[in-house]
């Protein structure tokens, strides 16, 4: 199937290149608006990309993409997914009249076909995420699934599963003075190091309640973000607005490791906890990260092996402290209960 006016977008993260393809001028935005510390602008200096992702927005669905004798792996109602009879690396997944999907984990390269750009934007933009957390682990760097912040105590690192109060958690302590270290993702590296790796922040109506200055700054930018009906929310860069740390955090500068969970209160309560059970809830959030993303179905048993070994590198330090937290609804109580924890304010 010959597909015009498909654009470029080349994107690298500590030395890893990831190609983004696409015929949609609204993904290929919101992408660099995304990822828009990590655009490649000069093609000279492009390398080979590690990965690549393509997106063709279509009206007619291809219907002879999916190859001869494909096993079908998973299917209910109109969705299935396949695996090539030759070669268990090539996966393809398609809902029948929206969309099809080709993951070949070998070339760590996917194919889109979808008759919604905006539909896959999610996606697209964790499957880009997690495209780097894998071409990185190459280079002994993986990724915790956190927002971090650097105060004058050290760095603190809100760890927890999407909508576990990650930002709200952020945006209270750059509120106190603390800068903007990484929003939902930061990276270790061999060298006992945490690196930022910030992208834009969802940002929605609840969140702007409790933080009402947000919507000033936003509202009157020149770039001013999109709302997504789907996630009900904007996605903005917090670097615009908060000052940023951003270089490289040795661990030894004192590290507070904090678990996000909401529970039916309106308490917020929180205990230290081990660093084996710290070290369980990293590799939870990274076996969740990669089962959300398009390659859920890559081969997970050595790359599960490396990062538990990583996660366990990283607490070996005495110079980490590690915290569950359980948010409760009274916002003002789980302000509160920040600060006490973890010095902010």
């Amino acid at each position: 199937m010959l597909i015009k006016n498909l654009k470029s977008q080349y994107f690298t993260v500590y030395g890893v290149v990831i190609e983004l393809r696409t015929n949609s001028r609204m993904l290929l935005q919101e992408m660099r608006r995304y990822y828009r510390a990590y655009m490649l602008k000069e093609k000279k200096k492009i390398q080979r990309p590690g990965g690549s992702i393509t997106v063709i927005e279509t009206q007619r669905i291809p219907e002879d993409l999916l190859p001869e004798k494909a096993i079908c792996d998973f299917s209910v109602l109109s969705y299935a997914t396949h695996i090539s009879a030759d070669d268990n690396n090539q996966v393809f997944m398609q809902e029948k009249g929206k969309y099809f999907v080709h993951i070949d984990h070998t070339s760590n390269r996917i194919e889109y076909f979808t008759k919604s750009a905006e539909d896959a934007l999610l996606q697209i933009k964790f499957s880009i995420k997690i495209l780097f957390n894998i071409l990185l682990e190459e280079k002994g760097i993986f990724p915790i699934h956190c927002s971090g912040a650097v105060g004058s105590s050290g760095i603190i690192l809100f760890c927890g599963h999407t909508h576990s109060g990650k930002t709200t958690a952020l945006l209270n302590s750059l509120k106190h003075g603390y800068r903007l270290f990484s929003e939902d993702r930061v990276l270790f590296s061999p060298r006992r190091e945490l690196l930022p790796f910030s992208t834009a922040s969802r940002i929605d109506k609840n969140i702007l309640s409790r933080f009402p200055d947000l919507k000033k700054e936003f509202k009157i930018a020149a770039n001013a973000p999109r709302y997504f009906k789907k996630t009900k929310g904007w996605y903005i860069d917090l670097e615009n607005l908060f000052p940023a740390h951003k270089e490289a955090f040795n661990l030894d500068g004192g590290v507070n490791l904090v678990f996000l969970n909401f529970h039916n209160s309106s308490e917020s309560c929180c205990r230290k906890i081990g660093k084996r059970e710290a070290a369980a809830r990293l590799k939870d959030g990274y076996i969740r990260e990669i089962n959300n993303s398009l390659w859920w179905m890559m081969e997970k048993g050595d790359r599960l092996k490396k990062a538990g070994n990583a996660y366990r590198r990283l607490l070996s330090g005495g110079s980490i402290r590690c915290h569950r937290m359980l948010i409760g609804r009274d916002y003002d109580r789980f302000s509160r209960a920040v600060r006490e924890v973890c010095g902010v304010g």
